[in-house]
């Protein structure tokens, strides 16, 4: 819905994909999560959203961690928090 055309609500994007990154986790698919969590980053920033960048870059740390990437985790983190 949110990619037709003329859908101009998009505000809740960087949501779907986080939401699509969670799902992709769950079905292994890490690669997949990966670049959709990037994806609802940037999606976030493009909005000027920060609680949004900060929800998905938080849920990407954490997968991060979980595979033992913690140097990338905190850099996913540290925009935000800097």
């Amino acid at each position: 819905q949110v990619a037709l055309p003329g859908w101009e609500e998009r505000a809740y994007v960087p949501e779907i994909l986080r939401a699509r990154a969670i799902a992709f986790e769950g079905l292994g698919a890490h690669d997949k999560a990966e670049e959709t969590y990037r994806a609802s980053i940037a999606a976030a920033r493009e909005q000027g959203a920060r609680s949004w960048e900060l929800r998905s870059a938080t849920s990407f740390a954490a997968l991060l961690a979980r595979q033992r990437r913690r140097d990338e985790a905190i850099h996913v983190l540290r925009p935000i928090y800097d």
